[in-house]
């Protein structure tokens, strides 16, 4: 059982199409929406209603160029990835999932920690064990701890999507002595 409580998905999924030729104007809108997405993250104070308020006005705009087939280039699709992997429903998770591995099936190679964590993610959403280990949470104002994860993963695995050995993702968790 998920201990995570989903509202329904701010924009609701849709079917999606990839494009053969990306725009340079959706390419360059699609780099501002990541830059935002980014930018919204690395703030002093951060208020996350708002951020929840903006993340789904970038959701609903990069969800309407897909499903337009509006989005070809890879590292686009790494961009809308994180910015779906900063929803707010499983599905969400999975789109951005979807969305790495076809960056990834183009050659992409940059997108390969996305496609770890963002299976990670949606694994966790549905209260299931992540495979990579690169979902991290505080419960109640608590530690930060590593997600349950599969321990039959192995560090091979996780090198190559590019996410750190085991014990290097534990020691995140570990306070400085």
């Amino acid at each position: 059982m998920s201990k995570f409580h989903y509202e329904p998905c701010d924009p609701p999924v849709v079917p999606i199409m990839f494009g053969e030729h990306e725009l340079p104007e959706i390419t360059a809108r699609i780099e501002v929406l990541f830059a935002a997405d980014q930018a919204a993250r690395q703030a002093q104070q951060i208020d996350w209603s708002q951020v929840s308020q903006e993340d789904a006005k970038r959701r609903h705009e990069i969800l309407n160029y897909l499903s337009a087939g509006k989005v070809s280039a890879p590292q686009s699709l790494l961009y809308a990835a994180f910015i779906f992997q900063h929803g707010n429903c499983p599905e969400h998770y999975d789109l951005a999932h979807q969305f790495a591995e076809q960056a990834i099936h183009q050659g992409y190679r940059q997108a390969r920690w996305m496609y770890a964590a963002s299976l990670d993610r949606a694994l966790m959403s549905r209260g299931l064990p992540q495979k990579y280990g690169t979902q991290y949470v505080s419960f109640d104002g608590g530690p930060l701890e590593l997600y349950q994860y599969d321990p039959t993963t192995t560090d091979e695995e996780r090198q190559h999507y590019d996410v750190p050995p085991l014990a290097q993702l534990l020691r995140h968790t570990k306070p400085e002595q």
